[in-house]
């Protein structure tokens, strides 16, 4: 159940809602994690379990992995992580000049 309560309505408001299930299981996963995109940034956030992270993109039209190393460094954008209560970890990346989403 979500309870939202709106104070002024002139000011623009964006809600973003994230929800996880989990449950125990066996094998390898992958776990795919949607950014949210706001202007030349996007932020997605992993499991404690995940054991590496890697990025799908679109590239002229082929799919490339661009894997996110410990030094999370990316030739088209920045990235910091941070660690959530639940250990779970917040990525944050703003593309660098000259990139940008479609």
């Amino acid at each position: 159940m979500l309870t939202l309560t709106v104070r002024d309505w002139s000011d623009t408001a964006t809600f973003l809602l994230e929800a996880e299930v989990f449950r125990p299981m066996m094998t390898q996963v992958e776990h795919w994690s949607y950014p949210a995109i706001f202007g030349d940034g996007f932020s997605f956030t992993l499991p404690p379990s995940a054991e590496s992270v890697s990025m799908e993109a679109d590239v002229d039209g082929q799919t490339v992995i661009f894997p996110l190393g410990p030094s999370l460094q990316l030739s088209w954008a920045g990235c910091d992580a941070a660690i959530n209560p639940d250990e779970g970890r917040i990525y944050r990346c703003t593309l660098k000049p000259g990139y940008h989403f479609h």
